[in-house]
């Protein structure tokens, strides 16, 4: 039977992280937006530039 690789990361922790920072931002700024779904609709391109801009910080440090 093949050994098992340890996890460096828990995706659920990840994903639970990740929901709690966007519901975080949203009742900082719950007054620019009518609800959750319209927030999250409006901010996508700037929760997608981030994203990439640290995929794309990991990537150059992994590869330097």
């Amino acid at each position: 039977m093949p050994t098992m690789k340890k996890k460096n990361f828990d995706c659920v922790e990840m994903k639970n992280n990740a929901q709690a920072a966007l519901l975080e931002e949203y009742e900082k700024r719950q007054g620019e937006f009518s609800d959750f779904a319209i927030f999250v609709h409006e901010t996508r391109s700037e929760l997608e530039k981030a994203a990439l801009a640290r995929l794309l910080k990991r990537k150059s440090k992994a590869s330097a």
